[in-house]
């Protein structure tokens, strides 16, 4: 297919048949990975009932982005890169795998727990910017702005259906049976409870609604293509707005409205940044400065992860809540008047050269 009529095609990315078999392989395992994540998180909570705990745990788990996302952005460069994603996906399907048989077998101590929280961090140190390395290699470049956005539809369909699904399991099954289900999906390509106080289904359907906002913008943003630093500015503040409300919220309802719209607002500001990089970076640094790009989207996590769980122990969540949307409009701002400061830079280099 030629670039001209890959355009006119409907989703000619999926069309190119490395990626579409890659994209759902990442459907199906991704599914099972948010299933374990809804899991993980109420086992500890289950086990601990401490907030802080849980924060710790999430900070193990996103530590190893903090520490190898930019020296994986570099192997991703020098190694096979197919190679190196189905090496993350069988660490992956181990670290799931015993998740299931210490759960099968009683109580899992919380080290235990923060331990294998660890090794699956390790596992998406390597794979996150190897995958989004990857994705220029597997479309052409015409499609590549496309390309990034199906990746998140996959990413937020599966973090959508994946979180019902494991509220629902757990509510049904166990823990277990959640991490040995996530086990097996890595065959294909190898507030709640605190505030709201709702069940592990309710729990589920938190994330599941934040998936489908994040679902929805990610649709729209594949008929869109492109970005800006507008839509992303406009975006972060919307984000900030709604973790403010959340923090104010004591309705159920209200809240799944809310995530859901945090879904949309976090998505658009990703992916749009996303886009802006793959079309800007030069091939023989894609590895590395979507490692980077890695590292500032989800490497800060332990950072956040920590003082998530240390502020919700000692002011309470909804304060907490409403901190964070408040640092989030802080930097939006920073970010907003670091553009208009280059676009008047700009401008006034074109008027005077």
């Amino acid at each position: 297919m030629t670039s001209d009529a890959a355009r006119r095609a409907w989703l000619p990315a999926l069309r190119q048949r490395n990626f579409g078999l890659f994209w759902t392989g990442q459907l199906i395992s991704g599914t099972g990975t948010w299933m374990q994540t809804v899991a993980m998180a109420w086992l500890v909570l289950d086990i601990s009932h401490s907030a802080a705990t849980l924060g710790t745990v999430t900070t193990l788990q996103f530590l190893p982005m903090l520490l190898f996302v930019l020296p994986a952005g570099v192997l991703a460069d020098r190694v096979p890169k197919r190679r190196l994603l189905l090496a993350t996906q069988a660490l992956a399907a181990v670290q799931a795998l015993t998740l299931g048989i210490l759960a099968a077998h009683g109580t899992p101590r919380i080290w235990q727990l923060a331990v294998l929280a660890f090794v699956l961090g390790v596992s998406n140190a390597f794979n996150n910017p190897t995958q989004q390395a990857f994705v220029s290699e597997m479309v052409d470049a015409p499609l590549v702005p496309e390309a990034v956005a199906l990746n998140s539809v996959q990413f937020n369909t599966t973090r959508m259906v994946g979180s019902a699904l494991g509220g629902l399991a757990i509510a049904q099954f166990s823990p277990a049976a959640v991490f040995f289900a996530n086990a097996a999906t890595f065959a294909a390509p190898l507030l709640a409870r605190n505030v709201l106080h709702v069940q592990a289904v309710g729990f589920g359907a938190l994330m599941a609604a934040f998936g489908a906002g994040a679902l929805i913008a990610g649709i729209a943003l594949v008929v869109l293509r492109g970005g800006s630093e507008r839509r992303m500015v406009g975006a972060g503040a919307v984000l900030a707005g709604v973790l403010v409300l959340l923090g104010m919220s004591h309705s159920y309802p209200v809240s799944l409205t809310l995530m859901g719209l945090a879904g949309i607002s976090g998505t658009v500001f990703t992916t749009t940044a996303n886009t802006r990089l793959q079309l800007f970076v030069p091939d023989q640094l894609r590895g590395r400065v979507m490692g980077l790009f890695v590292l500032l989207m989800a490497g800060t996590t332990p950072i956040g992860a920590s003082l998530l769980g240390q502020g919700a122990a000692a002011f309470g969540v909804p304060a907490t809540m409403v901190a964070f949307g408040l640092a989030t409009a802080a930097g939006i701002a920073v970010l907003a008047a670091r553009a208009r400061s280059t676009r008047r830079t700009s401008t006034g280099r074109r008027a005077h050269p």
